[in-house]
């Protein structure tokens, strides 16, 4: 399945950019788009800027700028061009703040490559819910990046996987869990300085909102109980 959808969503997005010029070339890195394509749903979600949204439906494309909120009891899965896979949960908002990436050729099969086709710059922003990534290995020497801005700091991926869960209270008070559990990351805090974290490594905090999106009195906490 993930194969057959990433075939076809490179053959219709790709045919424009190889004419852009090479693969890893700095101005396409950040001019040209990367893609974004819904492999699986099982419930309701809906995709869209600012107050226009519609409902989202497997094997379409999202826009690169586009925020992703998914309904009571829903799971919905998130392919990228760089071989990244998304999974959100239930009650999750999630947004593609970055979605940027070199051309390659169109037909690549993404899936089958040991890591990213082409260098790509990616930052998105989990404002609540549960999500899970797996990340193929990125082109980092070359200026590749993965990031996930939380209310309570942002988590930075080279490849591997991760969990990242966000709750928040409607007195504005919130809690944040990362966990990596395969390769390693960086996390940094809200406020504070950035540290590494390897596999099996989580780390929580306790925040209080702002309100614009962001965080203050980010302070590290024990993970809620089960």
């Amino acid at each position: 399945m993930a194969s057959a959808v990433s075939f076809r969503f490179l053959l219709a997005g790709y045919a424009a950019l190889l004419s852009a010029g090479p693969a890893g070339a700095a101005e396409a890195v950040l001019s040209r788009p990367g893609q974004c394509v819904v492999e699986k749903l099982m419930g309701e979600a809906t995709a869209g800027v600012g107050t226009q949204r519609r409902p989202v439906r497997a094997e379409e494309r999202v826009p690169a700028d586009a925020t992703v909120r998914t309904e009571r009891r829903a799971l919905l899965t998130l392919v990228l061009s760089n071989g990244t896979r998304l999974e959100l949960g239930p009650e999750s908002e999630l947004t593609l703040e970055e979605l940027l990436q070199a051309p390659f050729p169109a037909g690549t099969k993404v899936a089958t490559l040991p890591q990213e086709p082409s260098v790509s710059q990616t930052r998105l922003r989990l404002a609540a819910g549960d999500l899970r990534l797996q990340v193929k290995p990125l082109r980092a020497a070359q200026g590749s990046f993965l990031a996930v801005v939380t209310p309570a700091g942002v988590l930075r991926l080279n490849g591997g996987a991760a969990r990242l869960q966000v709750r928040l209270t409607a007195a504005g008070f919130g809690w944040c869990g990362v966990e990596v559990t395969e390769g390693t990351g960086e996390f940094e805090r809200t406020g504070g300085n950035a540290a590494p974290l390897a596999a099996g490594a989580r780390v929580d905090f306790s925040f209080e909102s702002d309100g614009a999106g962001g965080a203050r009195a980010v302070e590290a906490a024990p993970p809620p109980r089960r």
